[in-house]
């Protein structure tokens, strides 16, 4: 896309109200959009845009320069959200992004490959969440993160030595289908829910999760000891990784499913 031709697009969306008018002119300019979608007032620099028959983006939400919208029909996302980094953002039929929602990849120097956020059939997300798709972010059918303020991170890093060893994380997080994410969660790197578990309030979980749980946090878990072991004892280590941290693989002497990479 040329730079007048992405200029013009940015005063489209962000001048000329939700109509069918402006559906055909970004029709002309390549953008694959229904008739009867609904285009808000934006702030949009995205690569591509997708949207689905009778879905709607609302208005005054900012899509930065690497996002890319690939919304089906029947989807909805709602006002004052930022989307920003090098992802791919793609909604299944009926499914939400309310407002205020943040999904973010800030360390595209880092990333190994191209990150997604995906929302399955009805999957719901409510206002005041926060996403990192430093890798991605994969959700199932049916699944909603209520309340508000929860958090899901993709990337981390670990200490040793005092802090002159620092390692990073990089891995995504998969939630099943009929997944109930309460306020104030906090999922970690690597973390799989699978089907049909319930999150509580203010939990932090980490690893595998197993179907048909209800998921608290409680007590005091001890993850590791790096006292006995060094890290490069316990994980396979890229020393050569690009960003100045080595980084974390899988775990020695297990499998690859333990820690599941971008």
């Amino acid at each position: 896309m040329t730079i007048l031709k992405k200029y013009f697009l940015f005063i489209l969306v962000l001048i000329v109200p939700p109509c069918r008018f402006k559906n055909w002119i970004l029709r002309l300019f390549g953008c694959d959009v229904a008739q009867d979608a609904s285009i808000g007032f934006l702030l949009f620099f995205g690569k591509f845009i997708k949207v689905g028959e009778k879905s709607k983006l609302g208005s005054f939400s900012y899509y930065g320069s690497g996002v890319e919208i690939n919304v089906h029909k029947n989807t909805n996302i709602g006002h004052f959200n930022v989307f920003s980094g090098d992802f791919c953002l793609t909604q299944e039929e009926g499914s939400v992004i309310s407002n205020f929602v943040q999904i973010k990849n800030g360390g595209t120097s880092v990333i190994p490959e191209k990150s997604f956020f995906h929302l399955g059939d009805f999957t719901k997300i409510t206002s005041k969440h926060y996403f990192d798709v430093s890798c991605s972010i994969v959700f199932g059918s049916n699944c909603v993160v209520g309340g508000r303020d929860s958090q899901f991170w993709t990337h981390g890093f670990l200490h040793q030595e005092y802090g002159s060893k620092r390692y990073i994380s990089l891995n995504s997080i998969k939630i099943d289908d009929g997944v109930y994410i309460a306020s104030r969660v906090l999922i970690n790197p690597g973390t799989h829910v699978e089907y049909n578990v319930n999150i509580l309030a203010g939990s932090v979980v980490s690893g595998h999760i197993k179907a048909g749980l209800v998921v608290a946090s409680s007590g005091k878990k001890v993850i590791m000891d790096l006292k006995e072991k060094s890290i490069d004892e316990l994980y396979h280590i890229d020393f050569d990784y690009k960003c100045k941290n080595p980084r974390l693989l899988t775990k020695k002497g297990r499998g690859n499913d333990e820690n599941s990479s971008c």
